[in-house]
């Protein structure tokens, strides 16, 4: 259905399209409805569930500890970087394939650097 569940309980179906997290306290805007972070976290947990075993292996525990510490700007690349597809994805975290949208970069890099794959 290309939205991957993102629908907020508020109606809004354009929850994680346009991805603009400001953060307000402990809560942060998303697009026009506003959540706290323990319900970002859990939308980025179960958005993290894939396809590929070896990608989940990389993306659980991620979120599980390491989502929390990131910035608001760069959970909202996440979030977004969950849209592409599974072996992008893959690639990309392995650095087997040059990432194609540079906007990207830093939360792939912050991937790779949680799994010590930097070097």
């Amino acid at each position: 259905d290309g939205n991957r569940g993102w629908g907020c309980c508020h109606g809004c179906q354009r929850l994680f399209e346009e991805a603009l997290y400001y953060k307000i306290g402990r809560q942060v805007k998303i697009g026009g409805c506003i959540m706290d972070q323990r319900e970002e976290w859990n939308r980025a947990k179960w958005a993290s569930r894939r396809g590929l075993l070896e990608l989940d292996l990389l993306l659980a525990p991620f979120v599980e500890d390491g989502f929390g510490k990131l910035d608001a700007r760069l959970r909202g690349l996440y979030l977004e970087l969950l849209y592409e597809g599974d072996q992008d994805l893959l690639e990309w975290i392995m650095g087997r394939a040059q990432i194609t949208e540079a906007r990207f970069l830093p939360i792939v890099v912050a991937i790779r650097a949680f799994h010590g794959l930097d070097g």
